[in-house]
Formats: C-alpha cells, sequence, structure tokens
C-alpha cells in the first residue's frame, strides 16, 4: 500500500463522520423550525457553516454562495426527510413497550438517520459501520441509556 492510500482513509472516515453529525444537526434542528424555515434549513445553515470550516469547494477564493455542503450530509438529510414515514413504520413495531411519541427526538433522529443509510442509499456501508456510528453521535449528543437503546433498536430492524 502506497503511503498516499494510507492518508486517506482517516480522512474519508472522519469526512463521513462529520456528515452524518451534520446531518443529525440539520434534521434535529428541522423539527423544531416553522414550515417556511424548514425549506430554507441548508441553504441557511450553508452560510453558517462556511466559517467553521465544514464544507468544502474546489477554489479557496470562492463567494460563499459557491460552497456546498458535503454531498452524503444533503443525501442524508434529504433521503430522511422524503422518507421519514416510512422509516417510522419500520420503528414503531421494534418499539416494545413504547410509542413513538415517547422517544426523546434525538434517539428517533438518530434512528432515521441510521435506517436511511442502511436501506435508502444507493451506496451501501456495512450495516455494523452504521450502527457503531449512530451510537457514538448517541453518545455525544443524546442522555445515559442513548446508545443501548440506538444499538437495539439498529441491530433489530437489520435482521
Amino acid at each position: 500500500m502506497k503511503s498516499d492510500e494510507k492518508n486517506k482513509s482517516p480522512i474519508v472516515i472522519q469526512k463521513r463522520r462529520q456528515a452524518r453529525e451534520l446531518a443529525f444537526q440539520f434534521l434535529y434542528r428541522h423539527f423544531f423550525l416553522t414550515k417556511d424555515l424548514q425549506e430554507r434549513n441548508i441553504e441557511h445553515w450553508s452560510l453558517e457553516l462556511k466559517d467553521l470550516g465544514l464544507l468544502h469547494s474546489d477554489e479557496s477564493d470562492q463567494s460563499v454562495s459557491d460552497f456546498q455542503l458535503d454531498p452524503f450530509t444533503k443525501e442524508l438529510y434529504y433521503s430522511a426527510l422524503s422518507n421519514m414515514e416510512i422509516i417510522d413504520k419500520l420503528i414503531e413495531p421494534l418499539l416494545i413497550g413504547w410509542k413513538m411519541e415517547r422517544i426523546a427526538k434525538i434517539d428517533h433522529t438518530l434512528l432515521q438517520l441510521g435506517i436511511v443509510e442502511m436501506f435508502f442509499l444507493d451506496e451501501k456501508t456495512p450495516k455494523a459501520v452504521v450502527c457503531n456510528e449512530y451510537v457514538d453521535l448517541s453518545k455525544k449528543y443524546g442522555h445515559k441509556e442513548s446508545p443501548a437503546f440506538i444499538n437495539g433498536i439498529l441491530e433489530k430492524i437489520t435482521l
């Protein structure tokens, strides 16, 4: 293996992890916005994220409007939005003793994105990797029981 190939892997992993986290933040935020703001969610955030270095561009001196979010972030976000009802129908039978309304919104959002990534995207990431990534996000954003809950539901859905 060439040294260039060794160095690419951590960057790709980090980029994917960051894309998942941004998609989570967009989707979570979406639930609290008015209809008008929901439609502008990603475009509005793009301006805010440019200064954080979370947007990429082919040329360094482009204007803010020329910057784009990582395509994987957009794909996760828009796939989750367009398949939300189907995803929730997949989750609901796995909630033994729970109703969808009782799930913490953070956990619900992470489950939606995990299921999108496992079943709705053309590019297939191994299900174990997807599960691990969303468990990690639940450790960062959820409550202390979130990782076990996310892991249990995502594992059940892959059976």
